[in-house]
């Protein structure tokens, strides 16, 4: 790709996390591994994608942050604001990796059309059809794109699918049983969340044909593929719901009833033995959880009746007071009744970040064999982990 927008494109990338301390220094290398991965394919197709899930990413999560940062509790008492290294691999990991096979196949493709033939790296070299072994790697190198393509589809539903559902006006349900659950729990879903994720999987789509696709895509069949790639989106969305409804515990606050996180996507952790706790919120009566209509009742120099955009934010404010007061007023109660985090859902075997690597490489590998079929993505897969070795050696 062109090396002046690699780098230029790159470089506003890493100031722009050194400087809001999006990621951690370790999360900031790993990013420019990743940028550079997506920049060897000479389309820059890959790179505007990664470009494009960053900034859609970034731009969710800073969306009325204040007030998201009030539905959940961190387990550490501190915002959650910069990402590690771990979450930075385990959402473009797949897709670098497609990148690099595919950046290999198109230089094996290129190499075919002047030394008459392919040769596998660690085969005996085959004579062939130099113009026919040219359009088959090409056709393979097309396949790994179109995982990439999915495979970012998928990551921008979730991550768009999470920060905006929040928001909600409707309270999310778990999706294994239909049941209300609390703000964050994972496996919650609500339309709102779904119908973002499906518009960030579409401008990848977008991104997509606009960043060198159509090179391969015919016209009359672009609409398809925006459709498909979008509809990858809303599958990794779903998944990624039903895989942390199974797999990643959800914790709660037994004072507050919010749904506890951990820093960098981790596990949070809970007493041995901790019993589960429930939707409909028994161990927050348990120890006295306030009731919401008790708001009003705190002075905070607005009447309770105030209307308009003041009247919202200090009603927003009064709530926030109460939480604060809560969290503080309830500690030493629930020392002396229990201990303060509840298993509500989820076996804990995988944290979010295990959920989020797996999701995006079956959406991206499943993408690619809904498209090619199996045979076709593992001779891609082999040929570009055999010019690879070429490369190496």
């Amino acid at each position: 790709m062109n090396v002046l927008l690699f780098f230029t494109l790159t470089t506003a990338l890493v100031l722009r996390a050194h400087t809001r301390k999006s990621l951690t220094p370790g999360g900031i290398f790993a990013a420019i591994l990743t940028a550079f991965l997506h920049g060897l394919h000479p389309t820059p197709t890959p790179f505007l994608l990664l470009i494009t899930f960053y900034t859609l990413g970034t731009l969710s999560t800073k969306l009325h942050h204040a007030q998201k940062s009030h539905l959940t509790l961190s387990s550490t008492g501190r915002p959650i604001v910069s990402r590690t290294p771990i979450q930075v691999f385990c959402n473009s990991l797949t897709a670098s990796l497609l990148t690099l096979l595919a950046a290999a196949l198109n230089a094996a493709s290129t190499r075919a059309k002047t030394e008459g033939g392919y040769k596998v790296f660690g085969l005996p070299h085959i004579p062939a059809d130099a113009a026919r072994d040219a359009v088959q790697l090409r056709n393979a190198e097309e396949v790994l794109l179109f995982g990439v393509v999915c495979h970012y589809a998928a990551t921008t539903a979730d991550t768009l699918s999470s920060e905006l559902g929040i928001l909600s006006h409707s309270p999310p349900r778990f999706i294994l049983s239909g049941r209300v659950c609390p703000k964050g729990t994972n496996g919650g879903v609500t339309l709102t969340g779904l119908l973002a994720g499906a518009l960030g999987a579409a401008v990848i789509a977008g991104v997509g044909l606009m960043a060198g696709m159509p090179w391969w895509v015919a016209a009359e069949t672009r609409m398809g593929f925006v459709g498909v790639v979008t509809a990858a989106g809303i599958v990794g969305s779903v998944l990624d719901s039903v895989l942390g409804a199974v797999f990643q515990e959800t914790v709660v606050d037994t004072r507050t009833g919010k749904v506890v996180e951990a820093p960098g996507g981790g596990k949070v952790l809970v007493a041995p033995g901790e019993r589960r706790g429930s939707f409909r919120g028994e161990r927050r009566a348990e120890v006295g959880f306030a009731p919401e209509e008790d708001v009003d009742k705190l002075d905070t120099g607005t009447a309770a009746g105030d209307v308009g955009e003041a009247g919202a934010g200090e009603s927003v404010k009064r709530r926030h007071i109460l939480e604060d007061r809560q969290e503080v007023d309830m500690d030493e109660k629930v020392g002396r009744k229990g201990r303060s985090r509840s298993v509500l859902t989820g076996l804990g075997w995988w944290d979010n970040n295990a959920v989020n690597a797996v999701m995006a490489a079956g959406v991206a590998v499943g993408g690619m064999v809904v498209v090619a079929g199996w045979e076709q993505v593992w001779e891609a897969v082999v040929k570009g982990v055999g010019e690879v070795g070429r490369w190496i050696v």
